[in-house]
């Protein structure tokens, strides 16, 4: 019986912009497309504005997710991050992705601070 691995990414971290973390949709979307040449199957990937901060400004989140879903047919499970002063409507956002009507879309939130 052969064994089976299912590669999840988290790319952007939950430290936001620095220590080699990508930020913009184009250097999220390139980090994603390379991990999934290299068997990348599922991607947990945080709403973050240009300076990396958590936002709920869908834009930033739907420019990184269709840059993606162009070139790739990884899983995507959005999230908001867990440690974030978002209120509980915001952090459920990303289920309104434009491509959360898609095959391969997720959602995770975390309803409260982890203290």
């Amino acid at each position: 019986m052969d064994n089976k691995v299912i590669i999840a990414l988290a790319p952007t971290g939950g430290w936001g912009a620095g220590r080699n973390n990508p930020v913009t949709p184009e250097d999220i979307a390139e980090d994603v497309i390379a991990c999934v040449a290299e068997g990348a199957a599922v991607l947990h990937v945080h709403c973050r504005d240009r300076a990396g901060q958590l936002t709920d400004d869908m834009s930033f989140f739907n420019e990184t997710l269709g840059l993606i879903k162009d070139r790739t047919e990884i899983i995507l499970e959005a999230s908001t991050g867990g440690l974030s002063t978002l209120s509980a409507a915001q952090r459920v956002l990303p289920v309104t992705s434009t491509h959360a009507d898609q095959r391969y879309f997720c959602a995770e939130t975390d309803c409260c601070d982890v203290k």
